[in-house]
């Protein structure tokens, strides 16, 4: 038996093993379970008061801009190769300095969520040591929930993070940079947000 989460990922997973398949009967004990962690995240996003994302946004967008969430996660823990580029050709990192230079922010607020797991002023460094700061209004922004992040916000941002899997089943417009994506990335893409994935 193998479990799987929906429909597309049954699809993808059969694409794949088909040439190694002589029995297609085989393709019955593919399962679809569903995935209680993400339903759940889902739902707990849908569920939130029209009232607390409205008092969220104004709070924290009083000029009324697009709202635009940049989920980050540590990419960096996948270290580099010899040639000094990140492991899957892009990281956090990179992915924050392409977002500040190529991105016209000039009508949004950005609120750059940080993963539990970056060091605590991490983000905030590399961002006043990298981006130029004084042009843009964002929010580097630690103490509220992603479900009130992602209701909140009209697009949301990041690289193969499954928040952005999240936000797409809520309805949300994402995009996912994998600037300079390399065969390591490739490995690690998502068929969900693959149609999404900005590569240059």
């Amino acid at each position: 038996m193998i479990f799987i989460i929906d429909e597309i990922s049954k699809a993808n997973i059969i694409k794949e093993i088909t040439p190694y398949v002589k029995d297609y009967s085989y393709f019955e004990n593919i399962i679809i379970t569903g995935h209680q962690g993400m339903e759940s995240a889902v739902t707990r996003v849908k569920s939130l008061p029209d009232k607390a994302i409205a008092e969220f946004r104004n709070r924290s967008n009083p000029h009324g801009k697009r709202l635009v969430l940049l989920a980050l996660e540590p990419l960096e823990d996948f270290g580099y190769l010899q040639d000094g580029n990140p492991f899957r050709g892009y990281n956090e990192f990179t992915t924050i300095r392409y977002i500040f230079k190529h991105l016209d922010l000039s009508r949004v607020k950005l609120l750059i969520k940080p993963h539990p797991r970056h060091g605590k002023g991490v983000i905030e460094k590399f961002i006043s040591e990298n981006a130029p700061t004084d042009i843009f209004d964002f929010e580097i922004i630690q103490d509220y929930d992603l479900e009130i992040l992602i209701a909140a916000s009209d697009e949301v941002l990041g690289m193969t993070s499954t928040v952005l899997v999240t936000a797409l089943k809520c309805g949300k417009q994402i995009r996912s940079f994998q600037i300079n994506r390399n065969k390591n990335g490739e490995k690690a893409l998502n068929h969900y947000i693959e149609p999404y994935v900005i590569l240059e």
